[in-house]
């Protein structure tokens, strides 16, 4: 009778929990850390103070340049903390393609520090290291030649007293480490033992507070293994801009911390939270971390990644030349951004990229944390989703509701409410009867279903899922051994160990359709709460002190704990048939090396205009963080958007990489037809131009998973040279040809958009819906536009050539065997060029060369096209797609000086030669059914001007 009585009021508790998030009117700040709060965040910081405060502050950490050594292609010593006269282990490897590592760690902890991020993060297959040289300049100097593709001379310049380790670029700095002495690492005690000499000279008072036990709000952390932070300053000279290290609702070049012109009072923070109704302009930690930040300047590129998924803070301070500590000079006067890192445990592991290019820093980092997954072709499409669709009916009435209105949609999603009592893997028969059914008939008009399973296990003796997992031992334990109780949808739940490979092994097999009754091929899934968030925890989230497979504490891996998750689950969508097919699982966690598994989103959001335009940095801040799968919900979940911040917001997210419109339980309901006309033929012009860019966003994806470039790219990710397009973060670039700046004020009638120049000067752009030219002087230019409610202002860049597929279906699957349309823009002196990349869509036989890519090219009045791919299977995927043809060549900025046209001649494969069809008007030709195969090559289309 007590243990029902304790069970019924603990349900009640978590009852109230849940109703004080759902009900709760933007984010209680209260609820979440600052740094003040934050024992090694503070301590670190007043290391920072004392050194800025002090011209004689010198670090005590000393290379001990008589132990360095090379051995299997590593350079390895000791370094030595003068003040405690205890050594540190230093380790640095060069990998072929312009990374250097460098490793910190103590050299005799009283028990091992978490390394084991790496086993989550980076791939197997790292580039190779480079043969290992040492250049000795004297005892206090030593150079490692780096070899760096793209640039003349590359170095790394290791200074023994006091430490720092210079990064040049042909004889110029490009990144230090250690420059201010912040380098910490402070050393494993017990608690019984006297405290080592600190680094700081700070207060007792200031530097000792929370290093055994730290209490917030009604919790305490007992931190068992006491103080164990770890810590650098990244000097980036000649850099004014930062970028990166997401996730955050900040500006996209990251604003200072220290002081500044409107610079932000706090560290960022890195630390997966379920900060719901997060607010905007805020250093606040979200959903996702990634310890990734990309410096550029006109002349270079460089990455730093700082691999720890312990809590993180970074401070940013801006300098002038002659303010800061760097030893060399620059050309003219420059600003040096520096940045300070601090864990608060694990060991030193960071990666240093040398670029040159904003490109080539992202092709380093996939190096080392995996290509980006190439996405199942629906899944680039749109999604319609709500907590909750209500039923079986429901559903049916939604997607029924589509096709009356002749508006496109690939997906239809639920939430938690499908399932029997908020367990996961189970239906809820009253309400959806007959699920395989419901799959089937979406299925069958080419549509797919999502639905949404969390890391929260119900703690129920009835439930499969829980049962097994409480009797294989596979739940995250509390410090005395039990399975941790926590409160979360279901009420009273536990978590799988995912770190745990035999969790691993068994959560994929409950995937397989016998076991995930109801499931068919056409489900897909939805990782929500996977920080993992905790109602009753602190800052909503799990307990640090909670145990890990192998004896680690959760605070060690908390940040990659739901990219386990993640990958755990797409492995397990992808290998449920017996051929495997590709997944689509949206994550809301995430952590370096995400970019593996599938799609992520920006979490919770409101339906107000300060979010919709807070979207593009955000996104542009995770997608330049290596994850180009990436959008927010679009409309807002939260609150009820106006139906002109909804349309707005749609016009904006069909130029994001990943489209679901989403909303909350208490929202009134906001499909697109309900509005009435004109607003649904509005919402569904929207749609039907992202259906018709479809082939244009798949081969960007494949661009990405080759080479890690985003898909919604910063301007000066295409512009590297222009300064004016360094901070931009209100329009960005969709791949290299697309420039798109969305309407994000209620009410605006006039839009400016920056059109930058090429690097050779002149520039010309191409309104996209009118293809009206506009031409640059030879600087970029704003210019000013009338936007009605119905416009997007999106421009093509002259030199593009872009496929689409014009013909509306109601969802991507009828779209496969429809004819191409291919827009060339020429530029100044008459050229364009572009890809399109074809393949199945859904298996992995892309991977063995079944796949369509071509470059096409128009020069000297002439379209020809290569083909990228000979693989041998490359013709079996032919076969199928040998009767898709190019219905339409549209070529834009023809020059009149050419002459009159008299006709269009095209010469096919086979060496036949034939007059195409074609209309002009002004500086446009549409020729009309050039009859060419999309999978054919050795072609040309040409222009005869008399």
């Amino acid at each position: 009778m007590v243990t029902r009585l304790r069970d019924g009021w603990m349900f009640l508790l978590g009852i109230v929990l849940c109703f004080a998030i759902l009900k709760v009117e933007g984010v209680k700040r209260e609820d979440f850390k600052a740094c003040a709060q934050s024992g090694f965040c503070r301590r670190n910081r007043a290391i920072a103070d004392e050194a800025a405060s002090s011209s004689s502050w010198t670090s005590p950490f000393e290379l001990v340049s008589k132990t360095l050594t090379v051995k299997d292609n590593a350079v390895s010593g000791y370094i030595k903390n003068t003040k405690s006269s205890s050594l540190l282990t230093f380790e640095v490897q060069v990998l072929q393609n312009g990374v250097a590592r460098i490793r910190i760690n103590e050299n005799e902890p009283i028990k091992p520090r978490y390394e084991q991020t790496a086993e989550w993060t980076l791939v197997s297959n790292l580039p190779a290291k480079t043969e290992a040289k040492i250049i000795k300049k004297s005892d206090n100097e030593a150079v490692i030649p780096m070899q760096v593709p793209g640039v003349e001379s590359a170095s790394m310049v290791i200074h023994a007293k006091p430490l720092r380790i210079d990064f040049l670029v042909n004889d110029t700095p490009v990144l230090t480490l250690n420059e201010r002495g912040l380098l910490n690492l402070e050393e494993l005690r017990r608690k019984d033992e006297p405290k080592l000499v600190d680094q700081s000279d700070s207060s007792e008072s200031k530097v000792e507070t929370g290093e055994w036990e730290e209490t917030f709000k009604t919790w305490t952390d007992p931190k068992p293994n006491g103080p164990e932070s770890v810590a650098l300053d990244v000097t980036f000279p000649g850099f004014s801009h930062v970028y990166g290290i997401p996730e955050h609702a900040s500006t996209f070049s990251l604003k200072e911390t220290r002081g500044g012109e409107n610079a932000h009072s706090d560290p960022y923070r890195l630390y997966n939270l379920d900060v719901f109704e997060y607010e905007t302009d805020n250093p606040m930690a979200l959903y996702g971390s990634v310890p990734f930040m990309v410096a550029h300047n006109p002349e270079h590129s460089v990455g730093l990644f700082w691999m720890n998924a312990a809590e993180t803070w970074i401070d940013i301070v801006k300098t002038t030349e002659t303010e800061g500590f760097h030893l060399f000079k620059h050309k003219g006067k420059t600003s040096t951004t520096q940045t300070h890192w601090i864990s608060e445990a694990g060991i030193i592991d960071v990666f240093v990229m040398l670029g040159p290019t904003p490109k080539d820093v992202l092709k380093q980092y996939i190096s080392l944390t995996g290509a980006p997954a190439m996405p199942p072709a629906f899944s680039i499409a749109a999604h319609q989703c709500r907590w909750n669709y209500l039923s079986s009916k429901d559903v049916a009435m939604v997607d029924a509701g589509f096709d009356e209105h002749d508006i496109p949609n690939d997906v239809i999603w639920l939430d938690i409410e499908h399932t029997d009592g908020k367990k996961y893997f189970t239906w809820d028969y009253a309400k959806f009867p007959d699920p395989e059914k419901m799959q089937n008939e979406l299925a069958a008009k080419g549509r797919k279903l999502v639905t949404i399973i969390d890391p929260h296990i119900k703690r129920d003796d009835g439930y499969y899922i829980y049962k097994e997992a409480r009797d294989a031992n596979l739940f995250i334990k509390t410090p005395d051994g039990n399975d941790y109780d926590g409160w979360c949808w279901p009420g009273s739940s536990s978590w799988i160990d995912y770190t745990n490979p035999l969790a691993r092994e068994w959560w994929i097999k409950k995937f397989k359709f016998d076991d995930y009754k109801s499931s068919t091929p056409a489900l897909h899934v939805w990782n929500d709460m996977n920080e993992p968030s905790v109602f009753n925890g602190p800052e909503i989230t799990a307990p640090k002190e909670m145990i890990h497979h192998g004896g680690w504490e959760h605070r060690v891996l908390h940040n990659v704990y739901g990219q386990i998750y993640h990958g755990a689950t797409a492995k397990a969508v992808s290998v449920r048939e017996e051929t495997p097919k590709r997944s689509f699982v949206l994550s809301r966690a995430f952590f370096a090396g995400t970019q593996r598994y599938g799609a992520i989103w920006t979490g919770d959001n409101t339906a107000s205009w300060e979010h919709l335009r807070n979207s593009n940095p955000m996104l542009l801040s995770i997608g330049l963080a290596g994850i180009p799968f990436n959008g927010a919900d679009v409309g807002g979940f939260f609150g009820n958007p106006s139906t002109e911040l909804l349309l707005r917001w749609y016009q904006a997210g069909i130029f994001q990489p990943f489209f679901r419109a989403h909303a909350h339980i208490d929202t009134k309901r906001r499909e697109p037809w309900l509005f009435g006309e004109p607003w649904t033929t509005r919402f569904r012009n929207a749609l039907v131009e992202r259906y018709k860019l479809l082939p244009y966003f798949y081969t960007l994806f494949h661009e990405a998973h080759a080479l890690g470039v985003p898909v919604m790219r910063p301007m000066f990710f295409e512009f590297p040279q222009d300064e004016r397009t360094f901070a931009l973060e209100d329009q960005f670039m969709v791949g290299p040809a697309l420039l798109v700046k969305p309407v994000v004020n209620e009410g605006q009638t006039v839009q400016s958009i920056y059109l930058p120049s090429g690097p050779n000067g002149s520039q010309i752009w191409y309104d996209y819906f009118t293809q009206k030219k506009v031409t640059l002087p030879s600087s970029g230019q704003e210019i000013k536009t009338t936007v009605g409610i119905e416009d997007i202002p999106v421009y093509l860049r002259g030199g593009s050539i872009v496929a689409r597929r014009d013909r509306q279906r109601r969802s991507s699957y009828g779209m496969v065997y429809d004819p191409f349309t291919l827009i060339v823009a020429l530029d100044e002196e008459g050229n364009a060029e572009g890809e399109l990349y074809l393949d199945d869509g859904e298996t992995f036989d892309y991977e063995k060369g079944a796949y369509i890519h071509h470059r096409f090219t128009f020069k000297n009045n002439r379209l020809t096209t290569q083909l990228l791919n000979t693989e041998p299977i490359a013709e079996d995927y032919a076969s199928v797609m040998h009767k898709v043809r190019i219905e339409r060549v549209v070529i834009l900025g023809s020059k009149q000086d050419n002459g009159k046209l008299s006709k269009v001649v095209v010469h096919d494969p086979k060496g036949v030669t034939f007059d195409a069809g074609y209309k002009i008007s002004k500086s446009k030709i549409v020729v009309r059914d050039p009859k060419l195969s999309i999978v054919e090559s050795q072609w040309r289309l040409e222009l005869k001007y008399q």
